[in-house]
């Protein structure tokens, strides 16, 4: 009996029909196959079925990683950008080492005409985020330039209407437009 509480709904199947109990096709429970099969004498199982049990070794569960602490050395921590924490070993972690390292370019994203002073558009790699600020010249990583630079331009070309795929004025329904 210890050994049909173990096993598994298929293999309970397997046995009922091996053991030629009637209408085993239509129990769908465990408890209906096990108690089908305590009715009739336990097989022997032979020797070379027979599983060694081990005892299962659970590791307690990591201990959190703790938020690094924004230290005076903080690469992104300077007037016009911020950084964001991040758990050390975590991806956004290992993204804003790699961006400390990369060579710094000097950009500037324009006010829009109803931004106030003090907005900032974020930038997330690999869930690291930066929020840069607008208005004022910042020195952010080459990746992070090219970016914005990408964003800026696709912005550009939106409003001037101008088809990437063409190079002709369009209209937002695709239309191209004819200049005269």
């Amino acid at each position: 009996m210890s050994k049909l509480l173990s096993m598994k709904i298929a293999d309970l199947r397997k046995l009922a029909e091996k053991e030629g109990i009637e209408g085993y096709e239509s129990m769908e429970t465990r408890k209906e196959l096990i108690e089908a099969l305590s009715k009739t004498p336990e097989p022997e199982v032979p020797a070379e079925e027979e599983v060694e049990e081990v005892e299962e070794v659970v590791e307690a569960p990591e201990a959190p990683k703790e938020v690094e602490e924004v230290k005076e050395n903080d690469p992104f921590d300077f007037p016009g950008i911020t950084g964001g924490k991040s758990p050390v070993g975590s991806k956004a972690w290992i993204m804003k080492q790699k961006l400390a390292k990369q060579k710094r370019v000097s950009i500037l994203i324009p006010l829009g005409a109803k931004e106030k002073a003090g907005t900032t558009t974020p930038v997330t790699l690999n869930g690291y985020r930066l929020n840069i600020m607008h208005g004022t010249y910042v020195e952010v990583p080459e990746q992070v330039a090219k970016i914005i630079m990408t964003s800026q331009n696709q912005t550009m070309t939106a409003l001037e209407g101008i088809s990437p795929r063409t190079g002709k004025k369009t209209r937002l329904d695709g239309d191209e437009i004819q200049l005269n």
